[in-house]
């Protein structure tokens, strides 16, 4: 068997572009449900829904799905007592997102937001939910403040859809609220100085930013799961693209986050200019003048060490950092420093440096603008 014939033999029966899953003939779950579904075209048939089992499978098109509707995909792909959270009901190709207790319908906002694009394109008009039950302040959506939020922060695709016209933006995360406790007690239990007391959080503010911004992070992120299948895998609790919340500290010029400051600067801020554009490899260095692990983008899941780099060139009696949400995919992990990299080995999606010699507490460093968005903004006492 020549070299070529064995290559082949090894990639994906039905995109023969990726390596087998093996023992599978497939790369993974989309390519073998596009196989499925392309058979089952060729004998005209679409079958019975899966869940069901009592009415066809939905036809979209060219391509069937599993189940007849959304609604019974749903349900069926939720399993309880297994600890399954069950498939998105926009793609119902990766698992629904979990924040805490609450699963939402979707895995991320990018495909709820594509749902909601697909409902436009029929003309079928997204309106403000009615007769809106009151729920618990502590879970109640950032912006109509009513609802209980399932869409990240919000309670519907229109107040996700309402907040975003506002980006670049800050939203006040109440102080009761579940979402400031959770980052305020991350803030907390990572904080691993023991030469620095931990410091009082006195405000956190969600951080909105551009559709444009926020689909270019959804699209590294999904190439990042795809090429991986972190959350995908049988038996994952990772999340899709091994996502993480990490912190990172920089300079502030201005007042923002300050009680009754909430309107970003037009100054030399990078604080600002971070929430405004997120962050760009170009930049790097401008606040610390040496980077470990050369150029790129770093983060920490220690929030003492972005402490360090925290700084104010105005008054205040507040500092701020930013808690954002970074795709590791798969990290290459380091000991030493290595000033001269410009990205991760083949195949790797960031570098992890890891503590012990060069390091006294971690890194994560990854290379491309679009693998890190801030999420929160976080001011705690100077």
């Amino acid at each position: 068997m020549s070299a070529r014939t064995s290559a082949t033999s090894n990639l994906c029966e039905e995109c023969h572009q990726r390596p087998k899953c093996h023992p599978h003939p497939y790369c993974g779950r989309r390519c073998a449900t596009a196989n499925a579904n392309r058979k089952a075209q060729s004998n005209g048939n679409p079958g019975m829904c899966i869940g069901c089992k009592s009415k066809p499978k939905f036809k979209d098109g060219n391509k069937i799905h599993d189940y007849c509707s959304r609604r019974c995909a749903g349900l069926n792909s939720t399993t309880q007592s297994s600890g399954n959270i069950g498939m998105c009901i926009g793609c119902n190709a990766f698992p629904r997102r979990k924040e805490g207790n609450v699963t939402h319908d979707y895995c991320s906002r990018s495909c709820a937001l594509n749902s909601r694009g697909k409902r436009a394109s029929h003309g079928l008009a997204i309106q403000a939910p009615t007769n809106i039950p009151q729920t618990r302040p502590d879970h109640a959506c950032l912006w109509c403040k009513k609802a209980e939020k399932r869409i990240g922060q919000f309670c519907s695709l229109l107040c996700d859809a309402s907040a975003t016209r506002t980006a670049p933006s800050i939203l006040e995360v109440p102080a009761d609220h579940v979402t400031f406790k959770s980052v305020s007690g991350q803030f907390k239990a990572s904080w691993r100085h023991a030469n620095k007391k931990c410091p009082v959080v006195k405000k956190i503010y969600k951080v909105i930013v551009d559709s444009a911004s926020r689909d270019r992070y959804f699209a590294y992120r999904d190439a990042v799961e795809a090429r991986g299948h972190f959350a995908s895998r049988p038996g994952s609790s990772l999340s899709v693209g091994n996502e993480h919340r990490r912190w990172h500290g920089t300079s502030r010029a201005c007042n923002l986050g300050d009680t009754g400051h909430t309107t970003l600067c037009n100054g030399v801020c990078a604080l600002c200019s971070i929430i405004r554009t997120s962050y760009d490899i170009a930049l790097v260095g401008g606040n610390t003048g040496f980077s470990r692990f050369g150029k790129g983008i770093y983060a920490s899941s220690t929030s003492s060490k972005s402490d360090d780099y925290s700084k104010n060139t105005g008054k205040s009696s507040l500092k701020a950092m930013l808690l954002n949400t970074v795709v590791v995919g798969k990290g290459h992990k380091l000991y030493h420093n290595d000033p001269n990299l410009t990205g991760p080995p083949l195949s790797f999606d960031s570098i992890l440096a890891e503590t012990g010699h060069d390091l006294n507490h971690d890194e994560v460093i990854v290379y491309n603008n679009d693998a890190i968005r801030p999420a929160y903004l976080v001011m705690y006492d100077a």
